[in-house]
């Protein structure tokens, strides 16, 4: 599945990239922030076993994709199509998440 995602992403970024589109400081700084978020979250629920902070971090990494869609859909609404997957994958990660810190209440 993350192949699929990433290869929506890297299809988006090219294809904005291709569009003359400046490549904007806040839009790399979102993109640099949602890969740091991504590996924090793996490492924080699957090598520490935590269940409440990855929560918070998936939360601020949707944050993070949203803005990012939306600056590419800006300037290249195919773009920001290619991007919804990996939105729609983080939000499929949070409630997974979220049902496993209730489980384990």
């Amino acid at each position: 599945m993350w192949s699929l995602v990433y290869l929506c992403v890297m299809l988006s970024l090219y294809l904005y990239i291709r569009s003359g589109a400046p490549l904007s400081s806040p839009l790399i700084t979102c993109l640099v922030l949602s890969g740091i978020c991504n590996v924090l979250w793996s490492l924080t629920f699957f090598t520490l076993h935590e269940l409440l902070i990855p929560c918070f971090i998936l939360i601020f990494l949707l944050a993070l994709l949203i803005y990012c869609g939306i600056a590419l859909a800006s300037y290249k609404p195919i773009s920001g199509v290619l991007f919804v997957p990996h939105i729609l994958w983080g939000i499929f990660a949070e409630l997974l998440n979220i049902a496993f810190f209730v489980v384990n209440l």
